[in-house]
């Protein structure tokens, strides 16, 4: 595998990494965590007037009690075809109860399952996660599932002392080297970063700026096989598994993009027989 850097936060974004902290900071104070109310805002937003109906077919998967809000375990799929003509192109998952209530959008494109394994954060409490998956008709489909975190994951002091340099983050991948040619792999994928969710203080009681990957992109032969965007709900290290349908002998490539501007690449070869 190879991994590679580009660009870096400069001061400016740093700058203004801290001050939108700052805002949020003082926006929670003023209305505690972000309620159902915020959530069903967004949740509109993202719907723009379409229904959404509630099918056995999207399937969410969170334990009901977790006792570490900073990293609970979250599982979506949605059952049915891969074809261009009918296929998942989109779920959006969000959260009632976070400071923030979108968790993460998925996008996929034909040819591979919708499927999805990755950790989020949540704030001490009871919490509804709510997922939307939209189809390539238009169709929206929907559920629910009641979690109780019994820790806070999203702020809190982070035991970081002031000034502490980041480590420099790091991509890792893991999928086969070969595979069938039509065949489904599994494809884990994750990068050491801190995921600063701009609420946490450090050490001295000062907030650390807000700093996330905030997007992560596949291409498989340059084609785009999967995104994800990602909000500062998702926990640290940013930990993504997806398949993926093993088509011809090539790279699969990956990168990373950090709201500061950087970004973090890595790629692996698959051999198809």
């Amino acid at each position: 595998m190879s991994a590679a850097r580009e660009g870096s936060v400069g001061r400016r974004e740093v700058l203004g990494g801290a001050l939108a902290g700052v805002a949020f900071l003082l926006a929670r104070q003023r209305n505690a965590f972000a309620s159902a109310d915020s959530a069903e805002a967004a949740i509109a937003a993202r719907l723009a007037g379409r229904s959404a109906e509630r099918s056995g077919r999207l399937m969410l998967d969170v334990p009901p009690t977790f006792e570490y809000g900073n990293t609970v375990p979250l599982g979506i799929a949605v059952d049915g075809a891969t074809t261009p003509e009918d296929h998942v192109r989109r779920i959006d998952i969000f959260a009632d109860g976070n400071p923030l209530p979108g968790v993460a959008a998925l996008h996929f494109t034909p040819g591979s399952p919708a499927r999805l394994s990755t950790r989020f954060r949540l704030d001490k409490g009871d919490h509804l996660v709510r997922a939307f998956a939209e189809l390539s008709d238009g169709t929206v489909l929907t559920t629910s599932r009641e979690i109780t975190a019994a820790s806070d994951g999203c702020g809190g002091k982070s035991g970081i002392a002031p000034g502490a340099p980041e480590p420099e983050p790091a991509p890792r991948v893991s999928l086969p080297d070969h595979a069938g040619r039509g065949e489904i792999v599994e494809v884990a994928s994750m990068i050491a970063h801190r995921m600063e969710t701009g609420f946490r203080t450090d050490t001295a009681g000062g907030l650390l700026p807000r700093r996330i990957i905030s997007r992560m992109e596949c291409r498989y032969g340059g084609r785009l096989v999967f995104a994800a965007d990602l909000s500062p709900a998702i926990a640290a290290n940013a930990y993504l598994k997806f398949p993926i349908r093993a088509e011809e002998t090539g790279e699969i490539a990956f990168a990373w993009y950090e709201d500061g501007g950087a970004v973090y690449r890595a790629a692996r070869r698959i051999a198809v027989d």
